[in-house]
């Protein structure tokens, strides 16, 4: 017998269900299980098949006249679409909105981390900066019968001419004129040829800000007790406090805990020198709080490491004019640096 009556007359074998499978075409899923047609294809309880059987085509086959064909197969209906119609697959405007959403949120989640790496680089950057101008400052002392570079030159004291580094930086062209950007007002300083032209370990790369000229050169200073050979933290009131001119002289508080260079906040720093005062806890000089609300340091042992403030006037913003912290008591920061500046005679 063939045709649809041989669905009906006989109990089907695996080819021949095989074969049903094959006609369903992606329509329908066919497995195991109970199952029941959409509401609205729910009229046929006979099922319209677009395949060709062996020997013409199936139309109008009645799938529940036999028992044993619904023992082994039922018809799972797609939800919520019609038998009659091909899914469209394509986002809905909801779809779409929840995407953008989910999207929206990861964004909010993440950028605020990686402005947070971002800032770990920069900080770690600028340690390695500094460090490298611990190492020039180590070497130019080894071959000069260890004696520091100095740090407090004779006049013009706009230039300081023999400094460590020379140049006096402002918010306008520097003194003399470019010194600002001029790279050679760095190379001219006697540890110039120590520091093998990586003049990048002058700057903290987290300064961004620009003079009249552009991006100023130098964010780096150097302790206002060490390299004074011309007595300047006496005439400033630190008679009693002992200055570090040999490598010989860090016998106390220390070489690991007396502070060599420092980054100076952008709207001090002028000359090389960073005025520390030891007998009050008012700022002359202001340290530099560029990450996030911390300073860097290289000490005379050669490590270096950053210190978070604690005080809210050290971690002024800098406002490109006189900094907002200048004359003013952080007493917590103050007395840290102080600690590590100098100790008395």
């Amino acid at each position: 017998m063939t045709g649809p009556e041989a669905i009906t007359s006989r109990t089907l074998d695996a080819p021949t269900g095989e074969s049903l499978r094959r006609i369903f075409q992606g329509r329908f899923v066919v497995g195991r299980g109970a199952a029941s047609p959409p509401a609205e294809s729910r009229a046929p309880t006979t099922f319209r098949c677009t395949n060709r059987l062996r020997s013409g085509t199936a139309s109008g086959v009645d799938l529940r006249a036999n028992a044993n064909f619904m023992n082994l197969f039922t018809v799972r209906w797609p939800k919520g679409r019609p038998a009659t119609s091909r899914a469209a697959v394509a986002f809905t405007l909801i779809e779409l909105l929840v995407v953008i959403a989910i999207i929206a949120i990861l964004a909010a989640m993440l950028l605020p981390a990686l402005a947070r790496a971002k800032a770990k680089a920069q900080q770690i950057y600028c340690l390695n900066n500094l460090k490298q101008l611990g190492v020039g400052w180590m070497l130019y002392a080894q071959d000069n019968n260890d004696f520091c570079p100095s740090n407090a030159a004779a006049s013009p004291f706009n230039e300081n001419l023999g400094n460590w580094v020379t140049g006096w930086l402002d918010w306008g062209a520097g003194s003399p004129p470019g010194a600002n950007t001029n790279n050679a007002y760095l190379m001219n300083g006697s540890m110039g040829p120590y520091m093998a032209r990586n003049l990048g370990c002058y700057k903290c790369p987290a300064d961004k800000t620009r003079s009249a000229i552009g991006l100023r050169n130098r964010t780096g200073s150097m302790n206002s007790f060490v390299g004074d050979y011309i007595g300047l933290m006496v005439s400033f009131g630190n008679g009693n406090y002992r200055v570090f001119n040999k490598m010989t002289d860090f016998t106390r508080p220390g070489p690991s805990l007396t502070f060599v260079f420092l980054d100076e906040c952008p709207d001090s720093i002028n000359d090389g020198l960073f005025q520390l005062n030891m007998t009050r806890n008012t700022w002359s000089d202001i340290v530099g709080s560029l990450h996030n609300g911390g300073g860097a340091f290289t000490f005379a042992d050669g490590h270096s490491e950053t210190h978070k403030w604690i005080d809210g006037v050290t971690k002024s913003p800098v406002v490109r004019g006189q900094c907002p912290a200048y004359n003013k008591v952080s007493p917590n920061d103050y007395r840290w640096l102080q600690e590590r500046g100098t100790a008395l005679k």
